[in-house]
């Protein structure tokens, strides 16, 4: 429980960052007209779009390993030093083959590896949807986007349920718009490792691999709309 508490805070930590700094560097400077003067520089309306971007998933990141240091330390503090501080009163480190570095680092590979896994799921979740948050911020308020950014996670989570259930109705039009949702929604189960870390699954390299792949993908779609989306839009 320890486990999908910590990386359930750090995931909606990041989210909401990301929501808020979306709404500060862009709504905020359309809304206060310092984006005209920024594009009436030599400065592309894509390149102004991929720097916020940019820029807000570093935030993230700086954000992600603060949090994801509180919660391996805790982690050790509640799973790791109680083990060794066992292992001193019952004598175990007075034999030469034992030792408290041999059994910290047992832990760090077995226990931390683990979590650092998990948290990249939860990092690149919350990439997903930080793309979303600059796509909302072009047009919407801070509460808007955080709703829509919401919306995205909860049908993200759920998008294979609904895909699943969509198909197994039959009809054309059902299957049509499972086809639609499976096509155009995030598969956040796919990108959620915290139920493998839970239960000590393996998780892969080349797992890691294709959901890093998986979300580069997605989120540079979701960019080129925003893009498209912004060149359109009239800065008064």
């Amino acid at each position: 429980m320890m486990r999908e508490v910590g990386m359930a805070t750090i995931t909606f930590a990041g989210i909401l960052i990301s929501i808020l700094t979306a709404s500060l560097v862009i709504t905020s400077e359309i809304e206060t007209l310092t984006a005209i003067l920024l594009l009436s520089k030599p400065v592309r309306r894509s390149e102004f779009i991929i720097g916020k971007f940019l820029g807000i998933f570093t935030a993230i990141i700086l954000a992600f390993v603060f949090l994801s240091l509180v919660f391996i330390i805790g982690y050790w503090l509640k799973e790791g030093l109680p083990v060794i501080q066992q292992g001193m009163k019952e004598g175990k480190y007075l034999k030469p083959e034992n030792s408290v570095y041999k059994d910290t680092w047992g832990f760090i590979k077995s226990d931390v590896l683990i979590l650092l896994k998990g948290i990249y799921g939860c990092l690149l979740q919350v990439g997903v949807i930080s793309s979303f948050a600059t796509l909302f911020s072009i047009y919407f308020s801070l509460v808007l986007s955080g709703i829509g950014c919401f919306v995205i996670l909860i049908l993200g989570n759920i998008s294979d349920y609904i895909t699943l259930s969509l198909n197994v109705q039959g009809s054309f039009i059902t299957k049509a718009l499972g086809f639609i949702g499976s096509s155009f929604l995030p598969h956040f189960s796919i990108l959620n490792t915290s139920s493998l870390v839970t239960t000590n699954t393996n998780i892969s390299p080349t797992y890691l691999i294709l959901t890093s792949l998986y979300t580069l993908v997605y989120v540079a779609f979701i960019l080129y709309v925003t893009i498209a989306i912004f060149q359109k839009r009239e800065i008064k």
